[in-house]
């Protein structure tokens, strides 16, 4: 949308500020998108390991119970 209106009547260098700052914006998104979806799977990592955690001390719990 911007890039059309500097196309249309803008000069030039308003049409390359336009197309850097859309390809700045496009690669901000990018990198977030990534960032977003690093730190969900950390988040499932930790899950994961909470559980597991959980699972050996309750083994170990009845281990205990049984000595």
């Amino acid at each position: 949308m911007l890039e059309a209106a500097a196309t249309e009547s803008g000069p030039p260098e308003l049409e390359l500020e336009l197309e850097l700052a859309l390809g700045a914006a496009l690669d901000w998104a990018e990198v977030t998108a990534e960032a977003e979806a690093a730190a969900a799977e950390t988040d499932e990592t930790a899950a994961a390991d909470a559980e597991e955690t959980t699972e050996v001390d309750a083994a170990a719990a009845e281990e205990a119970e049984g000595d």
